[in-house]
C-alpha cells in the first residue's frame, strides 16, 4: 500500500489582473463579424447558389458511383488474336475470291478498328461485287478508322463515283491529294470522278498524271482503259490497258468486268463467256458478272430462257439494283411473259430511277400486258420530259416516246431547248 506523504507548504502567489482585451482572444473578435457577414450573404443569395451546390453534390456522387462501378466491373473477356483470320482474308483476296475475303474481313474488323488497309479492301471488294451503296458505307468506315489517311479518302472517291455521285467523289479525291499530293491511286480515282461527271478533258489530263507518277499502277491503267473504251471507242487500246492492270493486280474483278465488255465489243464472244464463268466460279454473287452473263446468253446466244437464271439471281441478291431489274424485264419480255416483265419494271420505277429508257420500257410493258394506256401515259410523259432534259437527248428514243404518246392519244410536248442552244441563240 502507499503511505500518505504530507504535502509541503507552498506559498500562495498573488494572481495578476486580466485585461479586458486579452490578446489570446483577439482572433475570435476579428473572425466573428466576418463569419456573420458571410452567413448573411449566403442567406441573401441562397436562390442563386442553390443550383451550384446541387451540381457540385451531383458531380461528387457520380464520381463516387463511377469509381465504385469501375472497381466492380468484370474483367474484359480476352479477344482472340486476329492475325490468322486476317492472313486468311488476305489470301482469299489475292486469289481473286473477293466474296470470301469480304466475309473474312468483316468478321475481324472490330478487332482492328484502325486498320485502314483492311477497311479500304472491304470497300473496294464491294465495288468489285457491284454493291455500290454498301461500298460507300464501307469507305466511310475507312475514313472513321483514320480521317487523315489518303488511302481512306481515295477509296471513298472511287465508291462515290461508282455509285454515280461524281461531285462528292471529286471532293473526296481532292481531299486525298491534299493529304498526299503524290498519291497515285487517289489521282486515278479523281480522274474517274471527273469522267463520271462528264469532265472528259480534265479526266484525261489527271489520268496522264497518274500514269506519269507510276505506269504500273493498276488503277491508273484501269481509268485509262475506261477513257479509251467509253470516250475514244478505241477497244484495242482499252484491252491493252486492262490487261496491263491485271498484270499487276490479277485479283481485280472490276478490271475483269471491264475487259468482259471490251471482249464483247471487239468482238470475242468465246473469251467473254470464259472470263465470265471464271469470275462467277470464284464470286457467284457478283452483280456485274451476273448481269453480263445474262446479257451474253440473251443478246449473243439469243436464249432468254438460259439468260433468266443469272439475272433473276442478281435481283434476288439486290432487289433494288436498277440495272438487273431493267434487264430482268427485258429477258421476261423476250420470253413472252409480259406480266412478269411488268412486275420487274414496276419495281424498277419504284426505286426512283430517272433514266428515260426505264420509263419507256415500263410504258411498253403496260401496253403489252394489258393495253393500259392511262398507266402508260404517266410514264411516257415523265420519260419524254427526262429525255428532253438530257445533256445529249437520244433522237431515236424521243421518236419512240412520241409514237407511243400518239398511240395513246396524248399531244406531243415540244422539245425544251438545251442550255447550249439558248446561249447560241442569244
Amino acid at each position: 500500500m502507499y503511505l500518505r506523504t504530507p504535502k509541503r507548504y507552498r506559498p500562495v502567489k498573488h494572481q495578476r489582473r486580466h485585461n479586458v482585451f486579452n490578446l489570446r482572444w483577439l482572433w475570435l473578435w476579428l473572425l466573428t463579424p466576418l463569419i456573420a457577414y458571410g452567413g448573411w450573404q449566403l442567406y441573401e443569395r441562397r436562390d442563386e447558389l442553390r443550383p451550384m451546390v446541387a451540381n457540385s453534390m451531383n458531380n461528387a456522387v457520380e464520381s463516387i458511383s463511377g469509381g465504385l462501378a469501375t472497381a466492380a466491373a468484370p474483367t474484359p473477356t480476352p479477344r482472340p488474336d486476329p492475325s490468322d483470320a486476317l492472313a486468311a482474308a488476305d489470301g482469299a483476296w489475292q486469289s481473286g475470291a473477293i466474296e470470301e475475303a469480304l466475309t473474312a474481313y468483316r468478321a475481324v474488323l472490330s478487332d482492328v478498328p484502325n486498320d485502314v488497309r483492311r477497311y479500304a479492301n472491304v470497300a473496294l471488294g464491294l465495288i468489285m461485287d457491284g454493291r455500290y451503296p454498301e461500298a460507300v458505307e464501307a469507305a466511310e468506315a475507312a475514313i472513321n478508322a483514320d480521317p487523315y489517311s489518303a488511302d481512306a479518302w481515295s477509296i471513298h472517291s472511287y465508291a462515290l463515283a461508282s455509285n454515280d455521285e461524281p461531285e462528292v467523289a471529286i471532293a473526296s479525291g481532292q481531299q486525298a491529294l491534299y493529304l498526299d499530293a503524290a498519291h497515285v491511286t487517289a489521282t486515278a480515282y479523281l480522274a474517274y470522278a471527273y469522267f463520271v461527271d462528264n469532265q472528259i478533258e480534265r479526266s484525261v489530263t489527271t489520268t496522264e498524271r497518274a500514269l506519269e507518277l507510276d505506269p504500273t499502277n493498276p488503277d491508273a491503267n484501269l481509268i485509262s482503259g475506261i477513257i479509251n473504251q467509253e470516250s475514244n471507242f478505241d477497244f484495242g487500246a482499252a484491252r491493252r490497258d486492262y490487261e496491263t492492270a491485271l498484270q499487276y493486280a490479277p485479283y481485280r474483278v472490276d478490271v475483269q468486268i471491264r475487259l468482259v465488255w471490251v471482249l464483247f465489243q471487239v468482238p470475242d464472244y468465246n473469251a467473254m463467256r470464259q472470263l465470265l464463268l471464271e469470275i462467277t466460279e470464284l464470286n457467284p454473287n457478283n452483280l456485274e458478272a451476273l448481269y453480263a452473263l445474262s446479257f451474253s446468253y440473251y443478246f449473243v446466244d439469243g436464249d432468254p430462257q438460259q439468260a433468266l437464271e443469272p439475272i433473276q439471281r442478281c435481283v434476288d441478291i439486290a432487289p433494288d439494283n436498277r440495272a438487273c431489274l431493267f434487264y430482268l424485264g427485258n429477258v421476261q419480255t423476250g420470253r413472252g411473259d409480259n406480266a412478269a416483265a411488268l412486275d420487274a419494271y414496276r419495281t424498277l420505277i419504284a426505286t426512283g430511277t430517272q433514266r428515260p429508257s426505264h420509263f419507256l420500257a415500263a410504258a411498253r410493258a403496260y401496253l403489252n400486258a394489258a393495253g393500259d394506256c392511262p398507266s402508260a401515259l404517266t410514264l411516257l410523259q415523265e420519260g419524254y420530259r427526262l429525255e428532253q432534259a438530257e445533256f445529249a437527248p437520244n433522237s431515236t428514243r424521243l421518236t419512240e416516246f412520241e409514237e407511243l404518246l400518239a398511240q395513246c392519244g396524248s399531244p406531243i410536248a415540244p422539245v425544251a431547248p438545251t442550255a447550249e442552244a439558248t446561249s447560241a441563240g442569244a
